[in-house]
């Protein structure tokens, strides 16, 4: 497992909620290097970075404990460090699990929301998270269902022996000088390369996703029973499979190995459906929607392969329906016109697609070929209570 890669992958993927970086929650034996993978990794990309610790600090460094104020009212003041984190920075939670229950309650505000107490982070605020597994740890709690199912939860055993011996001998990279050669790429430019690639990286991922779970409907949410340990792990839920759309285009973006790209996603929704979702992806082979529609390559919808059709549909779908996607009204035409084709034999397949663009008005209006498409699906989407455009 390249750990350090995948740190850094989730740290520069947009969140769903609107903010950089995918929670992780990495879990292995003392000593394991964890911690100096992180703030390395910040260091080298010039954020911010603060340990928090439940067990060390106590409550109030989460913001809840309450303050008189002059006028009379009680506050809840952000701690004095928060205040480097103006243009964002790396927030690690060390030894997560030895947050109480009572604790870790504040916590959910912190990973999904990005709030401490009264005080609101930007959206350049990571959070990351680390600890020994519970039964090693000093005054351990697995973590809620709750808040356990807001990470990606990786596993760690730490780096080889020969690596190992390799860093001792540098220092772990603590005091090494960079190479001369060695230009480290920086937060920002970072973001904006990510940013550049997103449109195209999510359109795919969204796809994909959408026709996985069209295709297992049972692995949309599997919640494992009150008490059972895995419940503090990684499982599926409506929550994490769109965590997993943005880690599967972060991991495109980043050029992640198969095998990491597999634990992050595992990371989310657990072994078992990750792996079932990479044999489909395999078999699927997704065109990419954009040089698709751009016309700079070929794909044939066959009756034998309708899991392939929806996620092409949905894929090229994703690509053009925010207003601000490129080429959109090229692309929104050479999207009917397929939606026209496959409706001549599948029109099943088609009505998420046409619906989606329709809905947002997308090219229905001004394109002869969504007229067209529209006109050969009426019957279905009139069933499935389509009125209009907005």
């Amino acid at each position: 497992m390249a750990l350090r890669e995948i740190v850094k992958c989730a740290f520069f993927t947009p969140a769903p909620e609107g903010f950089w970086g995918l929670n992780l929650f990495i879990q292995g034996p003392p000593g394991a290097a964890k911690t100096s993978i992180i703030a390395g990794l910040a260091r080298s990309c010039g954020l911010a970075y603060e340990r928090l610790s439940p067990a060390e600090r106590g409550e109030g460094q989460f913001g809840v404990v309450p303050v008189p104020g002059v006028d009379g009212y009680l506050h809840y003041p952000a701690p004095a460090w928060a205040q480097r984190f103006g243009a964002g920075g790396v927030l690690f939670l060390d030894e997560i699990n030895t947050a109480s229950p009572a604790l870790q309650a504040p916590l959910l505000g912190l990973t999904q929301l990005r709030t401490l107490g009264a005080h609101q982070f930007g959206s350049r605020t990571r959070v990351i998270a680390a600890a020994n597994e519970t039964a090693d740890a000093a005054g351990g709690w697995d973590l809620a269902p709750a808040i356990a199912n807001r990470f990606c939860h990786i596993v760690f055993e730490g780096v080889p022996a020969q690596a190992w011996a390799d860093a001792l001998l540098t220092g772990f990279g603590r005091d090494a000088a960079p190479a001369a050669n060695e230009a480290p790429e920086t937060a920002e430019a970072c973001e904006a390369r990510v940013t550049a690639a997103w449109p195209e990286a999510i359109a795919i991922a969204r796809g994909l996703v959408a026709a996985f779970i069209v295709r297992r409907i049972d692995l949309l949410h599997v919640q494992p029973k009150a008490h059972d340990p895995s419940a503090a792990r990684a499982w599926p839920s409506r929550r994490t499979w769109e965590y997993v759309t943005h880690a599967l285009a972060g991991a495109r973006i980043h050029d992640l190995s198969p095998d990491d790209t597999h634990t992050l996603i595992a990371g989310f929704v657990g072994d078992a459906a990750a792996v079932e979702f990479a044999v489909w992806r395999l078999a699927v082979d997704l065109p990419d929607p954009a040089a698709l529609l751009d016309g700079r390559i070929k794909w044939q919808h066959t009756n034998a392969r309708l899991d392939r059709t929806l996620a092409v549909l949905q894929s090229c779908t994703a690509l053009v329906l925010p207003p601000s996607a490129t080429h959109r009204n090229d692309r929104a035409a050479a999207l009917w016109r397929l939606i026209a084709l496959v409706a001549q034999d599948a029109p099943d397949m088609t009505l998420s697609a046409a619906s989606a663009l329709a809905g947002r008005g997308v090219g229905l209006a001004a394109l002869p070929a969504a007229i067209a498409a529209m006109h050969k699906l009426h019957p279905l989407v009139a069933a499935a209570g389509f009125t209009g455009g907005r």
